[in-house]
């Protein structure tokens, strides 16, 4: 990587690179994180997609999601709540193209 501090001098500069892997929500991923990376991320990253599970995971019988489909619960969380949110915007700024009421194609 090349660097360039505020009097325009450049330096190249190996910065270190984290690569974390795992599955959430149904799927894997995999970041590379590039810089100097917090020791408190991977235990951040694992804590925020555990929370992302327990909310919305279709695949886990006892996420939240999946109980208010069945109708044993009524009141969605902030997570869900949002994702509804960013879905209704990005159905209006489409025109309707995207339709988050995707159950009755499935």
């Amino acid at each position: 990587m090349i660097v360039r501090d505020c009097n325009h001098n450049t330096t190249s500069k190996v910065l270190p690179a984290t690569k974390l892997s795992g599955q959430a929500l149904g799927t894997i991923y995999n970041i590379t994180v590039v810089g100097e990376l917090p020791k408190e991320f991977s235990v951040r990253l694992d804590s925020l997609f555990d929370a992302a599970n327990r909310s919305m995971s279709i695949f886990d019988k006892n996420s939240l999601l999946s109980r208010i489909n069945r109708g044993e619960e009524q009141v969605a969380d902030c997570h869900i709540a949002r994702c509804v949110e960013v879905a209704l915007e990005v159905s209006r700024l489409s025109g309707g193209a995207y339709d988050i009421t995707i159950g009755p194609l499935v």
